[in-house]
């Protein structure tokens, strides 16, 4: 762990192999994404730590805040692993008319 100002960076390794686009379970971002909007709605959106970056594992789900109050949690993985945000998925999935 080291300590930059005010913020706490914690870097772990992921547990398990990541996967691949073809086997996201899309349902596994649904309350995700709800999350997100939370935190980027009006009322949070100074001083709160907003969403920036998922990654899923089979057995864990690594979730990236910006903040000055929260611990950064930086994941360390192979370099094929796939860094998606979660804006980013998302137009992919409807740029394919996949939802």
């Amino acid at each position: 762990m080291e300590k930059i100002g005010p913020l706490e960076v914690v870097f772990t390794r992921p547990v398990g192999k990541p996967l691949v686009t073809d086997h996201y379970d899309f349902f596994l971002f649904v309350p995700i994404y709800e999350k997100q909007c939370k935190l980027l709605s009006m009322e949070n959106i100074t001083g709160h730590a907003g969403v920036t970056d998922f990654t899923y594992y089979p057995y864990s789900f690594t979730e990236k805040t910006d903040t000055t109050q929260a611990q950064l949690v930086i994941t360390i993985q192979p370099a094929i692993g796939l860094f998606h945000s979660l804006s980013e998925f998302l137009e992919t999935l409807m740029s394919q008319q996949l939802i």
